[in-house]
């Protein structure tokens, strides 16, 4: 059988499976900042991404193309895919 989610689908399961792990992602930055941009080069490889600092124990997550027009679109449709997350604002 086939599996028919999306890119954006995979990626937010991906990224709920592993809240913890992103948002506390100080206790091993690189492997945790490179999983995390494996996971969005399935979607766009020109997306990158940035976590604020923690706030209430919450951070903010913001996803950009970078300023590359042509991946702009992938950035909404990554957006418009997000579940709610408790911990992101």
């Amino acid at each position: 059988m086939r599996d028919r989610k999306t890119p954006e689908e995979k990626f937010w399961i991906w990224f709920e499976k592993h809240q913890d792990m992103l948002f506390n992602f100080e206790n091993d930055q690189e492997n945790i900042f490179n999983q995390q941009s494996m996971r969005m080069n399935e979607v766009d490889p020109e997306l990158t991404f940035e976590f604020g600092p923690m706030q209430n124990g919450k951070r903010e997550f913001v996803i950009s193309a970078d300023g590359i027009k042509t991946s702009f679109h992938k950035v909404e449709s990554l957006y418009k895919a997000a579940p709610r997350l408790s911990r992101a604002y």
